[in-house]
């Protein structure tokens, strides 16, 4: 796990955000990277940036609770077959809508 002053550092592409959530961030390799963040009372948030095949990157967010894993806001968060700026563009985004 990192620690969040990491995150925010790693987050500078993503531009000036009021991070508002303690954001734990892994590699996965590949480029690919899931963002987590515990909050209380509620489920925790899952934000995923995947690789699909070499040119396109895909943005998706989960909410988990123990070992359930739902799909969140699909209309709003989930692209497929974005270019990885066109990917990031979109995380900045997600970002600012779930940590508002």
């Amino acid at each position: 796990m990192i620690p969040r002053s990491a995150i925010v550092r790693r987050l500078k592409w993503l531009g000036a955000l009021d991070i508002k959530l303690d954001w734990v961030t892994a590699n996965l390799g590949n480029g690919e990277i899931r963002w987590t963040a515990a909050r209380a009372n509620q489920p925790d948030l899952v934000v995923e940036l995947r690789a699909q095949g070499s040119l396109h990157w895909q943005t998706a967010v989960y909410t988990v609770r123990g070992i359930s894993r739902r799909a969140k806001g699909v209309s709003d968060y989930w692209r497929d077959g974005h270019s990885r700026k066109e990917a990031e563009a979109h995380l900045k985004s997600i970002f600012e809508d779930l940590n508002a």
